[in-house]
């Protein structure tokens, strides 16, 4: 009942707080209070919350960095040691909030930082051709390939391909992957897993388990454990 306007592009939810994104307007609810938090004006197109909900971080196009909110403040922190020429495909947390990660897609080619939670650029991760990206533990990233179909699984903060996987669908027919997010390691009954859930262009989400040991020579095939559909396609964000 608290949130009213125009659909929202990009949405996150996380302890209890709800962030609306529509490309110039960045709001944050608590919906314990029933209120909107935070409001601001800027060049957004993508968000995502630490995992205590306490920071969010933005990223847009050239005309402007990412930047980071604290929801208890209303302070923000521009990050502005890296700048783009096209624009952010992920701006992320780590798990403890003690590091962040941005991805961006420039002209002919992607690049993902490293970054201090004080906003300090840490380092450039020496990986290509990834976007949309998650963090699946304290030291590793799982990321989709520039071609939409491919996952990769990066250590951090050196960036090496541990592994490689595809989605194994029955029909053959790979789906064309538009955003990643982990899954809490409560819900795994293998420790040497993760779970993923996938949001995909022709409006699919699937839920598969990827195992963190497996050979990075090729790609394989990654377990679906359930699959959604029905919805609008081009699933930008999952939260």
């Amino acid at each position: 009942a608290c949130v009213s306007g125009p659909s929202p592009k990009v949405i996150d939810l996380v302890a209890s707080k709800l962030a609306l994104l529509d490309g110039e307007k960045l709001k944050v609810f608590d919906l314990h209070l029933k209120e909107c938090i935070l409001e601001a004006v800027g060049c957004f197109e993508i968000c995502s919350f630490s995992s205590d909900g306490v920071y969010v971080i933005t990223g847009g196009d050239c005309a402007s960095p990412p930047a980071v909110w604290n929801l208890t403040s209303k302070e923000s922190l521009l990050l502005t040691d890296h700048l783009t020429d096209g624009y952010f495909t992920s701006c992320i947390f780590s798990p403890d909030a003690s590091m962040m990660v941005t991805a961006s897609r420039e002209p002919n080619w992607e690049e993902v930082y490293l970054w201090s939670s004080e906003g300090t650029m840490m380092q450039r991760l020496p990986t290509w051709a990834i976007y949309n990206m998650a963090f699946v533990a304290e030291r590793m990233l799982v990321g989709i390939a520039e071609d939409a179909r491919v996952i990769h699984v990066l250590s951090v903060p050196a960036g090496d391909v541990l592994s490689s996987f595809t989605l194994d669908v029955a029909n053959g027919a790979w789906p064309k992957l538009r955003s990643v997010r982990f899954l809490p390691r409560a819900w795994q009954s293998d420790p040497s897993s993760f779970l993923v859930i996938f949001g995909c262009t022709e409006g699919t989400v699937y839920i598969s388990e990827c195992l963190e040991a497996k050979s990075s020579a090729g790609e394989e095939p990654a377990t679906i454990l359930k699959s959604f559909s029905g919805f609008a396609p081009g699933i930008a964000a999952l939260s």
